[in-house]
């Protein structure tokens, strides 16, 4: 009997799909040992359709794990309905100085952008907004499933950049580090490890501090221009933020958090 070095097993439902696969490409090989693109293109096509899958659909369909919310397309149009729905937003310029007035655009890549992608972005200015109602907008459109970024080195005011995601849900062993990140990228703070990366106030990556079990270090830092009354405020927040969601806080300073999560029992009370 022939010898093979198959690494499938061709008794399964998946290895008898391979397999036919297979057999199907080689049906329609030329005469002199090619296979013609636009039938194989086809083929694969039918094959990916019989597996359920939509060779036209999103990338994560095939995934073991699929995603929890998978964002709307990213277009102005959508951004500002969405944002326009919460309270306290509007797209109304007047009164001068309301700081929930914002207005989005289509936004332009940059010289750091990858220029490859083609995703669709938004950009959406806030001229007036404070660090908290920022907040509240990233907190939204990651709810939403998008990307949402926020700088601050726009004359024009606070900027969010918004780009079409999916969002995953934690794994249930996730570490105490991701699932403290993950609560606090929710609630819509911006995370940064060096301070020229932290356009607005922004937390450190959760670390595991080495001598209290299952604690993490959360530290806030920005760009040496920002001041540092809100460095403390965005410490605050997230102070909150955690207790709300039934973590164990303990202030190291005005800028620094140790942090535990909740015993294992009822669901404690989510995050605003």
């Amino acid at each position: 009997m022939p010898e093979n070095d198959l690494k499938i097993d061709p008794t399964t439902a998946e290895g008898e799909a391979i397999a036919r696969l297979f057999r199907d490409c080689k049906n329609i090989e030329d005469g002199d040992g090619g296979w013609n693109g636009g039938d194989i293109v086809g083929l694969l096509c039918r094959w990916f359709t019989d597996l359920g899958i939509n060779p036209d659909g999103p990338i994560y369909q095939a995934d073991a794990i699929q995603p929890q919310v998978s964002s709307p397309d990213a277009n102005p149009d959508t951004i500002a309905n969405l944002l326009a729905a919460l309270p306290d937003f509007t797209l109304q310029s007047i009164p001068v100085g309301d700081e929930g007035f914002f207005y989005a655009h289509y936004d332009e890549p940059s010289f750091d952008d990858d220029h490859a992608s083609e995703d669709e972005a938004t950009l959406v200015i806030f001229p007036y907004a404070s660090d908290a109602r920022v907040r509240v907008a990233l907190a939204a459109l990651r709810r939403a499933g998008y990307t949402a970024t926020a700088y601050e080195a726009d004359p024009r005011g606070r900027t969010i950049h918004v780009h079409a995601a999916v969002v995953y849900a934690l794994p249930d062993n996730a570490s105490t580090s991701d699932r403290a990140d993950h609560l606090l990228h929710k609630a819509g703070f911006a995370r940064a490890d060096t301070p020229r990366k932290a356009y607005v106030p922004s937390y450190t990556t959760p670390a595991p501090v080495p001598w209290r079990t299952d604690w993490v270090q959360i530290d806030v830092i920005s760009l040496p221009s920002t001041g540092r009354d809100d460095r403390e405020e965005t410490t605050r927040a997230i102070f909150a933020t955690l207790t709300r969601a039934g973590w164990s806080v303990d202030g190291r300073g005005t800028e620094t958090l140790h942090t535990t999560p909740p015993p294992a029992g009822p669901a404690p009370k989510p995050a605003e």
